[in-house]
């Protein structure tokens, strides 16, 4: 029988962060069911095809006013955007871009957005993961400063087996009361057609810290997780009854790019190991593989981890600077605990600074052992 540790991410969690100084009055989000309010837009909306080569279509359902727009290299928000909409206001222009890219690895699509607005120079006021008609995406409002005008944004970002989606709706502040149902639908509503989204880039494999059966005398927990087949995974060796890991490396040619732990410890009921403990155990862990904390661990926010509300028994995720030989590492633990299991992940992967998709790479497959994990 599973445990209560045996779980799957949520599709539909939403996490909140709010700064009061990013904009003069609450951006309230329409909370409206997108498939309700499709059938009575056929008046005033349309579906809008936005075509790049090589890639599916995307359909986008914007006010029939609305009309398509050439992208401009001078745009100091849309550089990268291959498909532009804009609405019939000469003065105050609303655009809707669009963005799609292959990714053949798997990507936490909420940090991969957070890390692009930043750079962007936008300011997150609002996001969360949502199930819209068409799959899961995640969605965040931001706002940011364009000369002497603030605008606001609504994007989103899904991910499509292989190709990710990127919606930028944007209008000045003082259109957003006006506007923001239409841009929430821009993004709520589009369609890659041709394609079912599942969040996923490549396949999977599941590995087992022990094989089936019994043997006679003590054995360590066994449990089991999946992990994308792009890496690779090993049983650890143990000499303690009670403890039992895999290892997980992601090595391109010869060089390993990222390292994830997963353990499992047998306790009693009543002799659970505090967090504290846990820890100390994962740096004593990383020191003997040559490794050092240049910082010390700092809880993840919940805006930040939003998948981790799913996990049953989660106790946190922890973040900190170190260092690996010669090079900067970002280091990241995560512990869940029943009444008799512990779980602890210990990840090393490259700076967001460094190498951004590696490390973006490491942190969704540290995602999905976690989802995983599962123990008899």
């Amino acid at each position: 029988m599973l445990c209560a540790l045996g779980c799957r991410e949520n599709a539909v969690a939403e996490s909140t962060s709010t700064d009061v100084s990013a904009a003069s009055a609450p951006l309230d989000i329409p909370t409206t069911d997108v498939s309700a309010l499709v059938s009575n837009l056929s008046q005033t909306h349309a579906r809008f095809q936005a075509e790049v080569q090589g890639m599916p279509t995307l359909e986008l359902l914007l006010p029939k006013a609305w009309r398509q727009a050439k992208p401009s290299a001078d745009s100091p928000m849309f550089q990268s955007a291959q498909v532009l909409f804009s609405d019939v206001d000469p003065q105050r222009p609303a655009v809707v871009a669009v963005e799609l890219s292959r990714m053949p690895y798997d990507v936490p699509i909420d940090a991969m957005l957070r890390v692009k607005l930043q750079k962007d120079g936008w300011q997150v006021v609002q996001g969360g993961f949502y199930t819209g008609p068409f799959g899961e995406l995640y969605e965040t409002t931001a706002t940011r400063q364009v000369a002497k005008t603030m605008v606001v944004g609504r994007f989103s970002a899904r991910l499509h087996r292989g190709t990710i989606v990127l919606i930028s709706a944007v209008c000045p502040r003082t259109r957003w009361d006006e506007l923001k149902k239409d841009l929430w639908l821009a993004n709520a509503g589009a369609e890659l057609l041709g394609t079912k989204p599942d969040g996923r880039s490549e396949e999977r494999k599941r590995v087992a810290s022990l094989p089936e059966g019994r043997k006679r005398g003590p054995r360590p927990p066994r449990f089991e997780t999946e992990y994308p087949a792009s890496w690779s995974a090993e049983v650890a060796a143990s000499s303690d009854k009670d403890i039992s890991g895999i290892h997980f490396r992601w090595v391109s040619g010869e060089t390993l790019q990222a390292y994830i732990v997963a353990r499992a410890q047998r306790h009693g009921a009543e002799a659970k190991p505090a967090v504290a403990e846990l820890i100390a155990s994962a740096k004593r862990m990383l020191e003997g593989s040559g490794g050092k904390f240049k910082s010390q661990p700092q809880p993840i926010a919940a805006q930040d981890d939003p998948r981790a509300q799913s996990v049953p028994g989660w106790l946190g995720g922890f973040a900190a600077d170190g260092q690996l030989g010669d090079s900067d590492v970002d280091i990241r633990m995560g512990f869940a605990q029943s009444d008799t299991l512990t779980f602890g992940m210990l990840m090393v992967s490259p700076t967001l600074e460094n190498d951004t998709i590696a490390a973006l790479r490491a942190q969704r497959a540290f995602e999905i052992i976690r989802a995983g994990l599962a123990s008899r």
